[in-house]
């Protein structure tokens, strides 16, 4: 099934070439999901298809991101979610499995195929209960 929210499809199929971009040992990654709540929560999320391992540098960002907000006083979570979906399919990112969720200390494996909308909602809640609406 095909998502409704891509406006552009042909646009949303173009790679983005992060060619030029190395500094020192470090390079560009990407973040498959990025989102706050009142600028206090922010949630980062990163898509792999099952069997795919987080590489070292995107863990490293993913936690750099997490502990640096943390340290500003703000609240911070890092998920990866893996999928299964053949190349020919929209990857329906709401029905990705949860596989781990970093919070500041350590990577929290989550072992029970949770969907990562379930994970998100519940993060909300914790938002929502904190700082209100």
């Amino acid at each position: 099934m095909q998502s409704k929210m891509i406006t552009n499809r042909a646009k949303a199929q173009q790679i983005l070439a992060f060619d030029g971009l190395k500094f020192g040992k470090c390079s560009c990654t990407d973040i498959d999901v990025s989102m706050d709540w009142q600028g206090k929560t922010f949630i980062f999320v990163e898509i792999k298809t099952e069997g795919s391992p987080l590489t070292r540098g995107q863990q490293y960002h993913l936690q750099g991101l997490v502990n640096g907000l943390r340290a500003g006083g703000k609240t911070a979570y890092a998920i990866v979610a893996k999928h299964q979906t053949p190349l020919k399919h929209d990857v329906h990112v709401a029905e990705c499995r949860t596989h781990s969720v970093y919070a500041g200390n350590s990577w929290e494996l989550i072992p029970t195929n949770e969907r990562l909308s379930v994970t998100i909602d519940g993060l909300y809640a914790e938002h929502l209960e904190e700082y209100g609406a």
